[in-house]
């Protein structure tokens, strides 16, 4: 038989992005226009009146199992809930085509499934037991003791057995792809959290005084943390209007040409907002790599511990004061 094209989507408002991510899927596993026709016309008769017993057992299979107690417990509402829902799902799967609405329907499960943290062995194991009890009901039909089916129904069952294996193919894939791709926002959200208090821990900015701040640099730096440094601390004299910055390298361990360029243009933004900069933490050892390096600190004030650091922005911060 010749393969159908895609499947029409009912309705004149279609998102756009929808259609083609459900088409993609329509294509990857040649679902057709008749395997919907086959699963109506042979499976939702034997099957629609049955939907609730088929909840009711998948209950009765899952209540053992710490899934149940994990997500349901005491909640019979919740469980009330989940049950219409699903049976709502299984109406609409035995009558519908594979549309829009399905699709949505399998991305916004694979999102509870994602916020709820359930994992994906679960959500197969689930899909198996439908899938099993579907398809039992459908081979009991065809080996019945006692029922005489003409080899045209055994074939019409067999085909509506293989279109609606297809359609729990799609539904899975639906399910785990949109599941893994929640998971994985969530998991960049989380690292990129991660990294920014790392970052936060690693460059921490203290208010000394009133007027001001110490940027403590550990680590290496590069030109991305050394732009999350300079706004940081840029934003950090705006909020508190310091007039002396210390910035610290005590903790950096190698200073080579790009690092010593990146802790200048620090200073001259810094200086830019009308705010002194003293450098501290100049030890012997880079102090002789930033004169080999031929790189030009005049006009910087460099200390080389943050005591003489600290007692110098106190001078700068009473001048100030004096000349107001």
């Amino acid at each position: 038989m010749k393969k159908s094209s895609n499947i029409e989507f009912e309705g004149l408002e279609s998102n756009i992005e929808v259609r083609k991510e459900l088409n993609d899927f329509i294509s990857k596993y040649q679902i057709t226009v008749e395997d919907s026709t086959r699963i109506q016309k042979v499976i939702t008769p034997l099957i629609l009146g049955s939907i609730k017993m088929m909840i009711e057992d998948f209950y009765i299979w899952l209540k053992p199992m710490p899934e149940f107690g994990q997500f349901f417990g005491a909640n019979t509402e919740l469980l009330e809930r989940v049950k219409n829902k699903q049976e709502e799902y299984w109406i609409d799967l035995l009558n519908n085509p594979i549309n829009e609405e399905f699709y949505k329907s399998r991305v916004n499960l694979a999102q509870a499934h994602a916020r709820i943290d359930l994992p994906l062995d679960s959500y197969f194991a689930s899909l198996a037991f439908f899938m099993n009890w579907v398809l039992d009901k459908c081979s009991d039909e065809v080996t019945a003791t006692g029922k005489k089916i003409s080899v045209a129904k055994k074939e019409d069952m067999i085909n509506a057995m293989h279109s609606f294996n297809k359609i729990m193919q799609i539904d899975q894939a639906i399910v785990v792809d949109n599941y893994v791709s929640m998971t994985n926002a969530k998991l960049n959200e989380l690292i990129n959290r991660q990294a920014y208090t790392i970052a936060q821990l690693a460059t921490p900015i203290a208010i000394l005084a009133q007027d001001v701040l110490l940027v403590s640099i550990i680590g290496m730096i590069d030109s991305n943390r050394a732009q999350e440094i300079m706004e940081t601390t840029l934003n950090k004299i705006v909020e508190t209007t310091s007039r002396v910055t210390i910035i610290d390298i005590a903790g950096v361990d190698i200073v080579d040409t790009a690092i010593a360029n990146h802790i200048i243009k620090m200073i001259q933004a810094i200086q830019l907002m009308g705010c002194s900069c003293i450098l501290s933490g100049v030890s012997p050892t880079i102090a002789q790599t930033i004169v080999q390096l031929g790189i030009d600190l005049r006009g910087i004030t460099t200390k080389s511990v943050l005591k003489d650091a600290v007692e110098a922005a106190y001078v700068i911060t009473e001048m100030n004061k004096s000349s107001k």
